[in-house]
This record gives structure tokens, sequence and C-alpha cells, in this order.
């Protein structure tokens, strides 16, 4: 009872500790002014994601090592203790007794293997190289997804505005048609008109703020923040012109692209293991070494070994033919994915350029459009002002700049958001993880 006690009580103050350190990592977030890049930061830290993939990349380093082991000599220690009796036949025979005692040291070096060890070592390089792009792909994939959910939350903000601007229009245009009505100038359903446009326009605002807290909601989990945080983002939504050529961000993409690298990694490795299939038909050298002390009494018996083994494979129930054959499909496979994986990368980057092009066209038609609206909306307040427009002139005014601006805004989030997926197309999305954070992350 009191183990289990002191166990619970342990648990207790770990768990808080734990929940204070956490709570004052989220508070270094709280109520500061994030750049994407500063977004970018906080989930390469925190995302479990990628804490579970640096955890995999230090996993293949240890086996780096463990295959390098191989080039090194082996020490064992061993001791043992028996004891026998040796009874002569007869019952009223003495028994015989003896203890025996051993200690002993051996020491194993292998000499030359035909090249297995190095082979293994190689293939095992590869493979955490492998490993390691594997890293950079989820980094890139989660990376590109915050920048979505970072823009889409600018959207949302700026939609929001929008509609704030709307409504207070909305309400501006409503205490235009009461004056008028109550000065006898205009009828009263203009009025009744003016309420309705002005509670479409309340709708309208509060989908846009409930879209800011989704949106919200989203880019905490993009960033991996486990518990609701107050901050604010930088709006970085101004438009930039860009020049991209097919030939050269293809070029670049068949250089970045980390699936690419990880799967000529991975060719690497399988050329490794076909030799090391192949070497399996050849003899081992190694030498070995034995130092034992023994006997039935101190002081004991002392006895030294020292040769040479070769050990010459003759038949393995063709076990060795039917693994080199193996490795050989299996580097033919790989080598078959990566003309696919760049045919994929091709199409890839051609559809990104693609939905650049379309967004920067769009952009520059809605820019236009919210000039013509603005100016279409003044002209529409003029004219109701003095008697020449009707209070439905004026609503299809307000709700046509309204719906330009909305187009904007979603034009210029799809231009950002289509030069971050050309980023992701040819493998530069900004994603790095330092030697000094993959060595002490836990």
């Amino acid at each position: 009872m009191a183990i289990g006690l002191i166990i619970t009580a342990h648990l207790i103050l770990f768990t808080s500790i734990f929940s204070i350190a956490w709570a004052q990592q989220e508070k270094g977030v709280d109520d500061k002014m994030l750049s994407l890049e500063d977004c970018i930061g906080i989930a390469v830290k925190r995302h479990p994601d990628i804490r579970s993939k640096i955890a995999e990349v230090n996993a293949g380093k240890s086996r780096v090592g463990q295959s390098f082991s191989s080039f090194l000599p082996s020490l064992d220690f061993s001791s043992g203790y028996s004891r026998s009796e040796v009874n002569q036949g007869h019952s009223n025979a003495l028994s015989d007794s003896r203890d025996n005692y051993i200690i002993g040291f051996s020491l194993s070096q292998n000499i030359f293997d035909f090249g297995r060890s190095l082979s293994r070592w190689r293939m095992s390089k590869e493979e955490a190289r492998a490993i390691s792009y594997v890293l950079n792909t989820t980094g890139q994939d989660i990376v590109f997804e915050l920048e979505e959910e970072y823009y889409s939350h600018l959207k949302a903000l700026r939609l929001e505005k929008v509609n704030q601007e709307a409504f207070a229009s909305a309400e501006l245009h409503l205490k235009q048609a009461r004056g008028f009505y109550e000065a006898g100038t205009r009828p009263k359903i203009d009025v009744a008109r003016a309420e309705v446009d002005v509670s479409n326009a309340k709708v309208d605002l509060i989908k846009a703020e409930n879209g800011v807290r989704l949106s919200k909601v989203r880019l905490d989990n993009a960033m991996g923040l486990s518990e609701p945080v107050s901050y604010q983002i930088k709006d970085d939504l101004e438009f930039k012109t860009s020049d991209y050529q097919i030939d050269e961000i293809l070029s670049l993409a068949y250089m970045n692209r980390p699936e690419l690298l990880e799967l000529e990694a991975g060719l690497k490795a399988m050329s490794h293991n076909i030799d090391l299939c192949r070497q399996e038909h050849f003899p081992k050298l190694t030498a070995r070494f034995y130092y034992n002390w023994e006997g039935e009494s101190t002081p004991l018996d002392r006895e030294w070994k020292a040769g040479v083994t070769l050990d010459i494979p003759i038949f393995s129930g063709l076990d060795t033919s039917y693994k080199l054959s193996e490795a050989r499909d299996n580097w033919r496979g790989a080598k078959a994915r990566i003309e696919g994986l760049k045919l994929q990368i091709r199409k890839e980057v051609e559809q990104a350029l693609l939905s650049l092009r379309e967004a920067e066209e769009m952009l520059s038609a809605t820019e236009i459009a919210v000039e013509q609206a603005k100016e279409n909306l003044r002209l529409a307040e003029g004219r109701y002002d003095v008697g020449l427009a009707t209070i439905i002139d004026l609503t299809d005014a307000r709700v046509l700049l309204l719906d330009a601006e909305t187009d904007r805004i979603h034009a210029l989030c799809d231009h950002k958001i289509a030069g971050a997926l050309i980023e992701r197309a040819v493998g530069t999305i900004p994603f790095s993880i330092s030697n000094l954070e993959l060595r002490t992350e836990d």
C-alpha cells in the first residue's frame, strides 16, 4: 500500500511539472504577432508527426552504428561453476564429489569476409539517408498544409472585414431610407427593403466571423498547438509577380523533391544489398583468442587458445541464390518507381504552374472589378440621394461591391497557395531540422 501511494504521488508530481512546462511553452505564443515564418518554426518544433519522423531518423543512424560494429573486435567475458558426484556402484561406497570453476575471456576479430561488412554498412547508410528524406517529405507536407491554413485564416479575416463594411453600409442605407421616408420623399417599401438588406448583411457577417474562428482552429492544429492560444498573424496577402520557367523548375524538382531522393537512396541501398547477397557465396576468415582459468580449487589452471577460422559456404538449400534473385527484382522495381515518380512530379509542376497563372489572371480581373464596383456604388448612392435611383439599385450596387471584394480576396489567397504549391512540387518548401535537434529530440 505504501509503495502504491509513493508511485501515485510521483505520477501526480510528474504530471504537474509536465503541464506547467507545456503551459509555459504555449504562453510563449500567446498574444504575439506571428508571421508565416514564425508559424512554420512553431510547427517544426511541436508537430507530433515531425517528432515521430525525427525518432525514426535517429533510429536509422543507430542502425548505421550497429552495422559498423562488424569492423571492430568483439570481447566477451564468461564465468561458471559446476558440481559433480561420482558413485562407485554399491550403496556402501563413498561418492566422489568435485567442484569446477571456470573464468575466461574470448576475443574475436573479422579479418576478411569478401566485403560483407562493407556492403552491410553502406546499405545501412543509404537506408538512413532514405529515412531522412522521409522526414523531409513529412515536414514539407506539414509546412505546406500550414501555409494553406495560414492564408485561409488571412482570407477569413479579410472576408470578416469586408462583411463588416458591408453591414455598416447597409445600416447607413437604412438610415437614409428612413430619413427620406420621414421627409415624405420615399415610400415605406424602401425602408422595408433596407431593413431586409441589414438583416442579410448581418447573417453574412455572422458567417464570416464563424469562418475566422474555424480557420484559426485549423491553423492551431497545423502548428501542432494542443490548446487554443490567442495570437495575431501578419497580413502578407499582397500580390507579387512571378517568373517561373517550366524547364528550370522541373530541373529543380528532380534535384530537390525528397520523395525522389528517398527512392534514389533506397535504390543505392538495394544495390549494396545485391552485393551483400552475392558475397554470401564466398568464405569468411575470422581470428579468435581465448584465455581461461579453470580448475577444482585455487589456484586455477590457466589456458589460452588462439587461432584462425575459415568458414566456406558449400550448400544452403539455394537460400542465398533466391535472396540474390529477390534483391535484384526489388532493385528493378525501385528503378521503375523512380521513373513513375518523375512523371508524377512533372504533372504536379505543370498543374501548379497553370494554377499560379490562373490565379494571377483572376487577381488582375478582380482588382479591376473592385474599382468598377466602388464607382458603381458611388454613383448609385448619388443617384439615390437625388431621387434618380431606387433602393433596389442601391442594394444591387452594395452586393456587387461585396461580391467583387470577396472574389479579390479569394484570388489573393489562391495566388499565395498556388505559389506554395509550386514550392511543394519543386521540393523547396522551407523546412529544415538541424543536427542538434535530431540528436536531442526525445
